[in-house]
């Protein structure tokens, strides 16, 4: 040790702070300690940085932009992780939005090595909103999600969702259908945790797509589930929403227009009915019933019906008809299948 030197600098950090993870500690980033060790014979200089996290009854301090911390006796220092092994979550303080949280948790499942760990969505939430007071929820009504698998020495090791989805999903693989399936609702199901203590959660819907063949036939299984599709047994129609509400908002409600026919989406139809407002009210009144889509056999066979009174424009009835409802979220299958259904 004679021929070595070590030395400690403590370098405070300046608001905004950061709020980092590294594996379950969550904390706010108030400075850094960093360790220089000096050697001679031969001369090496190695310095190490490591993260120092304010204390929770600092935390409400923090929120003051004139407040600083100089010293490290507010904090404490998390020795054996550096700072370049930590995940930056977000700036305290910071009002989130969904898709940003989403970004954190595919983030921080990505710097943890393995890759069938499940997300640890309820613990990030539960102290994000601690520490920031408050997060957007995602937006009611129809989300899909597309389900791709990765592999290992040519066999499935995981199921996860795409990291754009509204729900961050991942679970392991097993060449048990019914046990994959179930991995997938309960891994899904822990949202609840997170939407539903403040808010209803009729208003969201989800559907499943995959390009890859193998898990065909688990998309098909969760399509089928009602735990897999919908938070709550009211499934959401294709109305618009005026307001989002966010978490920790108590009085904010969800005002729904007094049609369920959306405006918009009857623009789009009316040159397809030869411009007839009347019938395409009348169609959509028919396909929505009481906040539930049509099935979309029921669709097509209207369609095909529609066809034959000359109500719908056999010039549009495929792509431009199919386009509106895809997009409408009001037909789910694929063109083809819609293609193969009507019949002009």
């Amino acid at each position: 040790m004679e021929n070595s030197m070590m030395s400690a600098t403590y370098i405070p950090s300046r608001p905004p702070y950061q709020i980092i993870m590294y594996e379950n500690k969550i904390g706010v980033q108030i400075g850094t300690q960093r360790i220089t060790l000096v050697r001679r014979n031969p001369f090496i200089t190695e310095t190490h940085d490591y993260p120092v996290v304010a204390v929770e009854d600092r935390l409400s301090a923090l929120q003051d932009p004139g407040y600083t911390s100089d010293v490290c006796t507010e904090g404490e220092v998390w020795d054996n992780i550096e700072s370049k092994q930590v995940t930056i979550l977000c700036k305290l303080g910071e009002q989130l939005q969904w898709q940003d949280f989403i970004r954190m948790l595919w983030l921080d499942h990505s710097r943890s090595g393995s890759r069938i760990q499940k997300i640890k969505k309820v613990q990030i939430f539960q102290k994000l909103l601690k520490y920031n007071g408050s997060m957007s929820l995602p937006d009611p009504g129809l989300h899909i999600i597309h389900l791709h698998s990765e592999s290992f020495a040519d066999k499935p090791k995981v199921v996860r969702s795409m990291k754009d989805d509204t729900f961050a999903l991942n679970v392991e693989w097993t060449d048990d259908l019914d046990e994959l399936e179930q991995r997938i609702v309960s891994d899904l199901l822990e949202y609840l945790l997170i939407i539903s203590p403040r808010t209803s959660t009729k208003y969201w819907m989800l559907a499943y797509e995959t390009e890859e063949g193998h898990l065909q036939p688990l998309a098909t299984k969760l399509n089928a589930n009602a735990k897999a599709t919908r938070f709550h047994n009211t499934l959401m129609a294709s109305f618009t929403i005026r307001a989002i509400p966010t978490y920790m908002d108590k009085d904010t409600t969800l005002v729904l227009p007094e049609s369920l026919i959306d405006e918009n989406l009857a623009n789009k139809l009316r040159p397809i009915f030869y411009g007839d407002e009347d019938e395409v009210r009348a169609f959509l009144n028919k396909i929505v019933k009481e906040g539930k889509n049509a099935k979309p056999t029921e669709i097509t066979g209207l369609v095909n019906e529609l066809l034959k009174k000359r109500i719908i424009s056999p010039k549009s009835c495929k792509r431009p008809l199919y386009t509106v409802l895809r997009d409408a979220k009001l037909y789910l299958r694929s063109e083809s299948n819609w293609n193969s259904q009507v019949k002009n």
